[in-house]
């Protein structure tokens, strides 16, 4: 029952900007519009910026490209002037030329990303399983993880996948899973 655990909000941006996706082209075009001095909404459906849930292994983020990319996404995250809203459905888009309405459905992490350090012990203590599919292989891994297996992201923060109750709530050393 999706319905129970998502946050209906209206996203609006007034004098400002809101880019729908969350590959490079629209992080760095968020960076250029906040550089510029525009507030700048990044709405995406998935779970961290830049990657669509690909995992790499260690030996690729050492490539000149990932630094760069890694580089930009940091950048990003941590402009003022950008707000990002992940694991965010839009819903509708109602209005005319420069004064658009957003309805967005914000889908829950499970974990408080503002207290999350990715240290990783929750997944180590977790003892529930799930499989999921990864560069075509079935991966069985911790029901907490990062939001792109075995990778870096943006935000860093755990992610669970759960089917009612958390699996991993008791196991976090912080008490920072969500109900």
């Amino acid at each position: 029952m999706v319905s129970s655990i998502v946050k209906k909000s209206n996203t609006e941006t007034p004098d400002g900007v809101t880019i729908i996706g969350s590959n490079v082209a629209a992080t760095q075009t968020a960076l250029s519009l906040a550089q510029m001095g525009i507030k700048v909404n990044v709405i995406s459906d998935k779970t961290s910026l830049g990657r669509d849930n690909i995992a790499g292994n260690e030996s690729d983020s050492s490539s000149a490209t990932d630094r760069l990319t890694w580089s930009l996404l940091l950048q990003a995250a941590n402009h003022p002037l950008i707000t990002l809203h992940t694991s965010t459905e839009v819903e509708a888009i109602e209005g005319e030329k420069g004064n658009f309405k957003i309805k967005a459905i914000k889908y829950p992490r499970f974990v408080r990303e503002d207290l999350c350090s990715n240290c990783g012990r929750c997944s180590r203590d977790c003892s529930a399983s799930i499989t999921s599919l990864l560069n075509g292989q079935k991966i069985v891994h911790s029901a907490i993880h990062t939001p792109v297996l075995n990778s870096k992201s943006i935000p860093s923060a755990y992610v669970i996948d759960k089917n009612g109750v958390s699996p991993c709530q008791i196991a976090c050393p912080l008490g920072i899973n969500e109900p």
